[in-house]
């Protein structure tokens, strides 16, 4: 759903070596992002029984299918602040934030799969869990960045992604 926003972004902010011309990529990814892939995402959601009577040949799988594409949209909001520090080269942010999604992603996927025996439905819960966890640590970091005066919203409110990345890792 992110059409290569995260490729596009890092080749064209490093184009950049003025501030505000990486600061306008960041902005129109984001806005990219927004217009496009969530109203797709919506209506994917809003048509989950009938994407799961079509793909699996019953409505009964529309839980799964919305899910999935729950899922998707986590991944899609977490993809911009992980290009955006690929692009400022804060690769020991980059690779922690990686890696501690990984291990959330894997504790969750054994957790409902094989401690609650919840079969695929398990692995689907388990990558919504982690992508909104890390997503939810993002946003906690943005909330203390603010509180603590290192980023003031009324100038960085056009990226929400600049409020993730503002606290040094």
């Amino acid at each position: 759903m992110n059409m290569g926003q995260r490729s596009a972004l890092f080749r064209t902010y490093v184009r950049h070596d003025d501030p505000e011309a990486r600061q306008t990529v960041i902005t129109t990814s984001l806005w990219l992002i927004l217009t496009l892939s969530f109203p797709i995402g919506l209506l994917a959601l809003v048509l989950s029984k009938p994407l799961a009577t079509l793909l699996a040949g019953s409505p009964d799988y529309a839980l799964w299918v919305a899910l999935g594409i729950g899922g998707v949209a986590f991944k899609t909001l977490l993809r911009l602040p992980q290009a955006i520090m690929r692009a400022r080269e804060q690769s020991r942010r980059y690779a922690f934030l990686t890696v501690a999604q990984t291990i959330v992603a894997l504790v969750l996927a054994i957790t409902f799969v094989v401690g609650l025996h919840l079969g695929g439905r398990g692995v689907l819960l388990s990558q919504l869990g982690a992508e909104g966890h890390t997503n939810g640590v993002n946003a906690l970091a943005a909330q203390v960045a603010v509180r603590a005066g290192e980023v003031n919203v009324l100038e960085d409110a056009e990226s929400f992604a600049l409020l993730f990345l503002e606290l040094e890792a």
